[in-house]
């Protein structure tokens, strides 16, 4: 690992695989800090097909959490895939609810939170694996500025790069356009066309920002008791989005802490569905329209249909490069 400004370390794919061994190596069914007794943080994870990953994912919470009383909740959207029976035999203090069906996401996010003790709220994925303290930074960031509704860590892929994903500012108009012809992946340093994926600001800096992601959003209790929980309109995409704009539209800050650091396998569960990009383009479409009124559906509908051409060509160039890295490593 190489050293970097303010204390913080670059990690590559090397890095993240000691880390996935160590944890492979680590025996735990439970911590003196899980503790449905006034919790101070309630750690949600919606799982759906991903029973390896969420062992790794709750491993990795007792290993690495070490100053702050939590509780983790797992709901599983009827996964068969032996998830369920993997929490009720090695986690045994990790309160369990398993659905008939999958009901979407945003429902079971709702349904967890709605039992949930803490005064903060951890909705997290279950591919993902936290890294040392990270819960106990964004905890302690948190509430240490109340004006901050939400927040999010620093998110690295297994690569150990950042999801650009996890921080963004609001959409407009010309961050759309910039987005469909190209321009913010040809161009990610310029203050023009990388704003809105915030791929020109410092990764390692605190920032306010507009948007964070589901992946991992630490929200405060208080903030959804004053503005809802998610909409469930939303049935697997967008809804972080959405909630997102409600917490900044109610007056709360947003912040991303890169002092707090977690791994996300990108799309774990989306990857066994064949319905995900149908579902994402009308899910855009309803929060648009929730947010920004019928001329911006309009704008984003007519522009994805001009941009196919550039996009496909695009994204054909994405996946040569990804296969390229790939044949590397």
């Amino acid at each position: 690992m190489k050293l970097e400004s303010m204390g913080m370390f670059k990690m590559d794919a090397l890095d993240i695989q000691k880390i996935v061994d160590e944890l492979s190596a680590f025996t735990c069914t439970g911590s003196d800090l899980d503790s449905t007794n006034n919790p101070i943080l309630s750690i949600v994870l919606v799982n759906w097909k991903t029973r390896d990953l969420l062992n790794q994912c709750i491993k990795s919470i007792y290993k690495n959490t070490k100053r702050t009383l939590f509780e983790i909740m797992v709901i599983d959207n009827n996964s068969r895939d032996g998830s369920a029976e993997l929490v009720m035999e090695s986690f045994q203090k990790v309160l369990l609810t398993v659905n008939n069906d999958n009901a979407g996401h945003a429902k079971a996010m709702n349904q967890a939170a709605k039992l949930c003790h803490g005064t903060y709220i951890l909705f997290l994925n279950p591919d993902t694996i936290i890294l040392d303290s990270a819960l106990d930074n964004l905890v302690d960031f948190i509430n240490a500025h109340p004006d901050t509704g939400a927040v999010t860590p620093k998110i690295l892929g297994i690569t150990g790069t950042l999801d650009k994903g996890c921080r963004r500012l609001k959409y407009t108009k010309s961050s759309l356009f910039f987005e469909y012809v190209g321009l913010s992946h040809l161009l990610p340093k310029s203050h023009i066309f990388g704003r809105h994926f915030m791929t020109c600001f410092d990764e390692d800096l605190i920032t306010d920002v507009d948007i964070i992601t589901g992946i991992c959003m630490l929200v405060r209790k208080e903030t959804l008791d004053k503005i809802g929980l998610f909409d469930e309109k939303f049935y697997l995409m967008i809804e972080d989005i959405d909630l997102s704009y409600r917490i900044r539209n109610a007056g709360w800050k947003i912040r991303y802490v890169p002092t707090a650091q977690i791994i996300h396998y990108h799309g774990q569960s989306t990857k066994q569905r064949n319905d995900i990009q149908p579902l994402v383009r009308s899910e855009y479409i309803y929060f648009f329209r929730k947010h920004y009124g019928l001329g911006m559906v309009t704008f984003h509908l007519l522009l994805r249909f001009l941009t196919t051409p550039i996009r496909f060509g695009y994204a054909k160039v994405i996946d040569i490069k990804s296969a390229e890295g790939d044949l590397k490593n």
